[in-house]
């Protein structure tokens, strides 16, 4: 799954250290089949440090609008080491400010109670063949064109694409941990096909060793 770019940072300036909101982290959920804890889709695990014990909220903020979906809970309650986990699965991509905030009623709010990070995803699924089961991405500025010069020198890296539409509809990848699966393209109406995934090889050449692992995907005719 893609985590395209975290940044971290405070929104006020530190104060009252008794609920302070320290830190957020958040990193990707590998997609896993296992029956007892399955992950399908786009899913993240958020940390957050505070005191231990403290009760706080988390919002997703997405283009100035709250969207509180993406969390199992808008509430949890930091454990003994202070960490406050939860699971967390936008519902749409782009840009996130995932925000954490200590409860200290009946105490006003102080700057230290409030941490944010921002976060920016691209591997929400949007109803693409299979998009339920896989995580997708968009990858239509990595190809090797059937029309480029370069396409058959055994030397280019990249993976190699045949397609009457070259990269000019939208294009998708399955993937896991960085390395492209099954790749779907649209056609002029929009509609998405399975493209052929095959290994790479020019007749007549040995492709060097450290090339042997290029993928040509090839438009069903």
């Amino acid at each position: 799954m893609a985590l395209a770019t975290s940044t971290a940072a405070t929104i006020f300036a530190a104060a009252d250290a008794s609920a302070a909101v320290t830190a957020v982290d958040v990193s990707p959920i590998p997609a896993s089949n296992d029956r007892s804890n399955p992950v399908w889709d786009c899913s993240y695990t958020v940390t957050a440090t505070t005191t231990p014990g403290t009760e706080v909220t988390l919002a997703d903020n997405t283009d100035d609008r709250e969207n509180h979906n993406g969390f199992l809970s808008r509430y949890a309650v930091a454990d003994e080491s202070g960490k406050v986990t939860v699971r967390w699965s936008p519902s749409v991509n782009g840009k996130h400010t995932i925000e954490v905030t200590a409860r200290t009623w009946p105490r006003e709010l102080t700057a230290a109670d409030h941490f944010a990070t921002t976060v920016t995803t691209s591997c929400v699924p949007d109803g693409w063949a299979q998009a339920n089961e896989v995580h997708t991405m968009d990858y239509a500025t990595k190809w090797v064109l059937s029309s480029d010069p370069s396409y058959l020198d055994p030397k280019e890296k990249g993976d190699r694409l045949d397609s009457p539409f070259g990269v000019s509809t939208r294009i998708a990848c399955s993937a896991y941990r960085n390395y492209t699966l099954d790749c779907w393209q649209a056609d002029r109406e929009g509609k998405p096909h399975k493209l052929i995934r095959e290994m790479f090889t020019i007749p007549g050449k040995e492709m060097p060793a450290e090339y042997r692992s290029i993928l040509k995907y090839t438009f069903p005719r």
